[in-house]
């Protein structure tokens, strides 16, 4: 398995994460001095989507995986792609989303999103779900896929929080489900559109500033163009 790194030191490793790929695997191809023992997961990906992960050395891995848990302490970029736009969100604009994620059983597969907390008190358990959506705007498709689709619809998630099935949850409660989501009702697609796109954090070892970028990393996929300009959140 090819594994790009993206972001190299003593302490910490981002690496790029293929979609369909188990951290079992990542591990055993991480090719470090000492072994991939040595490091551990600061944080997960679901299985299905691709993009920036990190690694830390076992004796700084809490360090890191405290702050990731710290809502403010660090900025988590996404693009997601959508079947179906959404309602009243134009290219450009920024929603600010301040809802729940709430799961009826312990073992539950899917999660719910949730406006308001009353609802979610209902079921077995439920945390925060904050974060922002911004639409780039409508795309073509890649003349390789075969699929009844014109155009699908892109978007860049800031999130704040990081509960399970956030960014999917959320988008299936809007009928957006994301492309490739067979478990939340999206369109078939040869793979989930999801990636994690950026990741800007100080190091809480050094305070060193890191911002890491790793773009859309199949062009093929669906769409004719991976280029995602950065709009203005104003």
């Amino acid at each position: 398995m090819s594994l790009r790194s993206v972001y190299d030191s003593e302490t910490l490793m981002i690496l790029g994460k293929p979609p369909r790929t188990h951290f079992d695997e990542i591990l055993e191809g991480i090719a470090v001095e000492g072994g991939s023992e040595s490091w551990e997961a600061v944080h997960r990906l679901d299985y299905e989507t691709s993009g920036l992960i990190c690694f830390a050395k076992k004796k700084h891995v809490e360090q890191y995986r405290t702050l990731f848990k710290t809502v403010g302490a660090i900025s988590k970029q996404y693009l997601a792609f959508s079947a179906n736009s959404l309602e009243g969100l134009s290219c450009g604009q920024l929603r600010e989303c301040r809802g729940y994620i709430a799961s009826r059983y312990r073992a539950s597969k899917k999660t719910r999103y949730l406006d308001d907390d009353s609802t979610a008190k209902k079921f077995h358990s439920f945390r925060p779900a904050w974060h922002q959506v911004q639409a780039l705007g409508a795309l073509s498709i890649q003349p390789d896929w075969q699929c009844e689709l014109k155009q699908i619809f892109a978007y860049r998630v800031f999130l704040e929080t990081g509960a399970r099935h956030q960014i999917r949850s959320y988008f299936s409660a809007q009928n957006a489900a994301l492309l490739g989501d067979s478990l939340y009702g999206g369109v078939a697609a040869p793979r989930l559109g999801l990636h994690a796109e950026r990741l800007v954090f100080n190091c809480p070892l050094s305070q060193e500033p890191i911002d890491v970028k790793l773009g859309w990393p199949e062009p093929n996929a669906f769409i004719e163009s991976a280029e995602f300009p950065d709009i203005d959140r104003g």
